[in-house]
């Protein structure tokens, strides 16, 4: 009898990694209507952006040419996304144990570096332009540049079909890059038709042309440092920066039967995925009182604080500092130096 009560004690005590399922679909959302969104605003970004390339050897306008090659670079983006959210749907492998999750940010990296050879273009074509002047058809660049600006408004109204009564934090986060890449579309839709007017009225003027293609390509390549810091951050295991460990260790220790939190790191796997491993020191519990604890720790870690991937660890005194025993009175009996009878046990 007493050996059975032993032998159940020391497997719980065996008992201490509970790992959630490594995936982040709750987070992804990676549903058909995502990717149905995201290809028809790609078509559309599309067909402008031949209309543009075409406009741009038309009118000799630098500005159609840097709008039309942002959008190639969004296209690109949205590829990425459609890529991601067809791959976060793969469960993961012997290989692959953490999933695909980072394939959104390598691709973002790669995007980055076309935009870097998009900007050098530009410039090295203004530079030419300013040297070697051509004159600006500005009737045909003002119109292109307008019809740009209501593409971008349909592109938006195409995302957000269908959203209104949800938050937009809420949206799938490729969703959410997509109105970024879209409303910098229309914000530079804005300058092309300023630069557009100029030229209009100014036709022998390329000087707004030239500055125009210039700021924005300023203006996009600055924002890339930003993407570059965060792919960075993330590929070398940063810990999520809108959660706060110490916070974290704050509610574990309210717990009933935790009185230390004896390890705990958190990483990103991706913008969207983050992970935590958790060790904590806790009275010797029954199996059951053990298993309410883990899913306990396991709901706040997954529902306050939003992590994808959640490995929890308990420990008692005696299984954390290497003795094969079990509690008695705040005491760690050691099995390997206990001698047993059928009424009682002996400590030696």
């Amino acid at each position: 009898m007493f050996e059975k009560m032993l032998k159940y004690i020391k497997f719980s005590l065996k008992m201490q990694n509970k790992v959630q399922n490594n995936t982040c679909s709750h987070l992804t959302c990676s549903t058909d209507a995502d990717i149905s969104k995201i290809t028809k605003v790609s078509v559309i970004i599309s067909i402008f952006m031949i209309i543009e390339f075409w406009g741009h050897y038309r009118t000799n306008s630098l500005s159609l040419l840097a709008d039309s090659l942002h959008l190639l670079v969004d296209i690109f983006g949205f590829g990425v996304s459609l890529f991601s959210l067809y791959w976060s749907k793969k469960s993961s492998n012997s290989r692959m144990t953490f999933g695909y999750h980072r394939i959104e940010i390598i691709g973002s990296l790669f995007s980055i570096g076309l935009i870097w050879v998009a900007v050098a273009y530009l410039i090295f074509e203004s530079i030419h332009k300013i040297i070697h002047p051509k004159e600006i058809d500005g009737g045909m660049f003002f119109g292109i540049a307008v019809v740009g600006f209501f593409v971008n408004l349909l592109a938006i109204y195409v995302l957000h079909y269908d959203d209104y009564s949800h938050q937009l934090k809420h949206k799938n986060l490729n969703i959410r890059a997509a109105y970024i890449h879209i409303i910098g579309d229309l914000i530079q839709s804005v300058g092309v038709i300023i630069a557009g007017i100029f030229t209009f009225f100014y036709p022998g003027k390329i000087i707004f042309d030239v500055l125009c293609t210039i700021s924005f390509s300023i203006i996009v390549l600055g924002s890339t440092f930003f993407v570059i810091k965060d792919g960075f951050y993330i590929l070398a295991e940063g810990a999520p920066k809108n959660i706060s460990v110490d916070e974290i260790k704050g509610d574990i220790l309210e717990l009933d039967n935790v009185y230390k939190v004896l390890e705990i790191y958190t990483w990103t796997l991706s913008t969207n995925c983050n992970a935590v491993m958790i060790t904590v020191m806790a009275d010797d519990l029954l199996i059951s009182d053990y298993e309410q604890l883990l899913r306990t720790i396991r709901k706040i870690l997954s529902e306050k604080y939003d992590f994808g991937v959640i490995n929890i660890q308990i420990d008692t005194p005696c299984s954390h500092y290497g003795t094969d025993g079990f509690l008695v009175d705040g005491t760690c009996i050691d099995v390997q130096k206990t001698l047993f009878n059928n009424d009682s046990y002996i400590q030696q």
